[in-house]
């Protein structure tokens, strides 16, 4: 069994995968910004909520900066926990072996690998309470990207200038028009959506040159409502010598992260028992 751990700013995400990648069994729980509460929470959570308890390996997906290989996150976007050693504390209470990933890049590897039959050249982007991205090439993320943060791009945007995200993430959507995504039916509004989504997206093309991009998180949920919009904003706009990207929906849009987590920890299994 494996455990894929989705780390949000106010709710954990567990998830159980069995060798094969099927999953069994899922729980969620609230994020504590303290971060010994969250130790806490997440040990009692995978006792009570999880028939499941005896793991080959784990990973987390965390929503920020980390040092990969000593297992420590530097800072994270949404919660408050600096410099903390997640891997082995993970480890301490699942007993077995973790690893840490960056949250959108554990779900742009699986996304990614599920078109990887029609697509070799891939970037996931996660439209949520901000905007991440991952890279993926040939199935695999793309090692000189590793702490890409692609929300964090800066435009001219009324007329001052702003993050991406800060304009164009679900939080920015909800602060904007006082709804959320789900609750937005006007075209009109998807239309001004689809713009302040194509301003980053026609950067993130001239820099990675993808055949396709996969859109997930809580907005990417309802890629139907922007996708036409977007795909003639980028017809538009986009400069010749960039190539024209696929537009896709996550297949996994909500769960992305967790089957990710698998995909790195089956991986994690491999390494350790060569």
């Amino acid at each position: 069994m494996y455990l894929g751990i989705d780390i949000g700013g106010t709710k954990t995400l567990l998830a159980v995968f069995d060798d094969t990648g099927n999953l069994l069994e899922r729980a969620i729980f609230s994020s504590s910004p303290d971060y010994q509460t969250f130790l806490n929470d997440l040990s009692q959570n995978i006792a009570s909520k999880l028939s499941h308890h005896e793991f080959t390996a784990a990973a987390a997906g965390v929503p920020g900066l980390l040092d990969r290989r000593a297992g420590i996150i530097h800072v994270l976007s949404n919660l408050p926990w600096h410099d903390k050693p997640i891997r082995d504390d993970i480890a301490q209470i699942t007993h077995c072996p973790v690893v840490v990933e960056n949250d959108s890049k554990a779900g742009a590897l699986s996304e990614a690998r599920l078109v990887l039959n029609q697509f070799k050249r891939v970037l996931y982007l996660t439209l949520g309470t901000g905007i991440g991205g991952g890279f993926v090439v040939n199935g695999n993320l793309e090692p000189d990207l590793p702490n890409s943060e692609f929300g964090q791009i800066i435009f001219p945007h009324d007329n001052r200038l702003m993050r991406w995200e800060s304009f164009a993430s679900g939080k920015a959507i909800h602060e904007k028009y006082g709804k959320k995504a789900s609750e937005i039916d006007d075209p009109a509004i998807w239309q001004v959506i689809a713009n302040d989504l194509g301003l980053g997206v026609i950067a993130a093309c001239a820099i990675t040159q993808v055949e396709a991009i996969i859109f997930g998180g809580g907005v990417g949920v309802y890629f139907e409502k922007f996708a036409e919009p977007l795909r003639i904003f980028i017809n538009q706009n986009l400069d010749p010598l960039v190539i024209k990207p696929v537009l896709l929906p996550a297949q996994h849009a909500e769960e992305a992260v967790v089957y990710g987590c698998y995909e790195i920890a089956k991986q994690l299994h491999g390494q350790v028992n060569q």
